[in-house]
């Protein structure tokens, strides 16, 4: 009967820890892709920004022959 609860017992640490690794490897992956996220969005930002300075420079020059 011990045997048996010893094996049990160890089946369930060596599930555990084969969950826990997977998460970890889970979680990594979620930083990574989050951070890429952020990286991206201020990408974008900065990309709008400077789409919306070079329009307003050139109505500022067309403002100029009116």
């Amino acid at each position: 009967m011990s045997i048996r609860l010893s094996s049990a017992n160890l089946a369930g640490i060596n599930a555990e820890t084969k969950s826990a690794i997977s998460d970890a490897w889970l979680g990594a992956d979620i930083g990574a892709e989050m951070a890429n996220l952020t990286k991206y969005q201020i990408m974008m930002q900065a990309g709008t920004s400077a789409l919306n300075n070079a329009n307003h420079s050139a109505q500022s020059v067309l403002s100029l022959f009116k």
